[in-house]
């Protein structure tokens, strides 16, 4: 799970546009659809990572989530992985 926003075809540039959007309200019936894709186990660390801009960290031993079931490494992987989806869903509506 160590890929990169390259490796999905997004830029690091539309990430960072994507995670700002987020963080304003926008997306968030697609971001949930998008992290449990991603895990369903792992899917509200993932959520509240990209709407409330939780660090791994801070969500590891969340009061209300409790412990968090992957490590760093895999968890940033998920969490770019939700963002290419989300840019998938958002590009395929703009399509449509």
């Amino acid at each position: 799970m160590r890929k990169s926003y390259a490796d999905y075809g997004i830029t690091e540039k539309r990430a960072k546009f994507l995670l700002k959007e987020c963080r304003e309200g926008k997306y968030y019936a697609q971001v949930r659809a998008a992290a449990y894709q991603a895990d369903p186990l792992v899917a509200e660390y993932i959520i509240s990572s990209i709407m409330q801009e939780r660090a791994y960290d801070l969500l590891e031993f969340d009061g209300r989530l409790g412990r968090i079931p992957v490590g760093r490494s895999n968890f940033y992987g998920l969490r770019r992985y939700t963002i290419a989806m989300l840019n998938n869903m958002l590009s395929r509506k703009d399509a449509a």
